[in-house]
């Protein structure tokens, strides 16, 4: 895999074997331990395979190529703001999103702090409960 690092905790880059195919190749990003691939980010109504992510500014923007319809194409991704809660960067609050919370649980200086209250506890769990998706 190759993969580029800007932001503390974010990593994104080109997996290879997707399936256990070695001619599929997905652009994926990794931060707070998980790893999502990138296309079942954007939505489903663009016509867009991303298939290699080159780079991610410290604003989150990611660099890469897709292919498409017109072949070959160079995509800039901007993100959304993500659901307060949203701990594994799928733009969802569910269910790996409670295990990160739990599993960071009395930490500090934590992004699973959704309350800036400078710990992990019982009020970040309620505010990750309030925005389940």
């Amino acid at each position: 895999a190759h993969a580029a690092i800007e932001k503390p905790r974010q990593v994104v880059g080109t997996s290879w074997y997707v399936d256990g195919n070695p001619n599929i190749r997905h652009a994926f990003i990794w931060q707070s331990g998980a790893i999502n691939d990138l296309n079942s980010l954007i939505p489903s109504d663009i016509d867009l395979l991303m298939t290699c992510a080159a780079a991610i500014a410290q604003d989150g923007r990611i660099v890469g190529t897709a292919t498409s319809t017109d072949g070959i194409v160079a995509v800039l991704l901007t993100p959304g703001k993500p659901p307060l809660g949203d701990l594994d960067g799928d733009c969802q609050v569910g269910v790996f999103d409670l295990f990160l919370l739990l599993a960071k649980w009395g930490q500090t200086d934590s992004d699973a702090d959704l309350d800036d209250d400078g710990v992990v506890g019982i009020l970040d769990l309620l505010t990750l409960l309030a925005n389940w998706t």
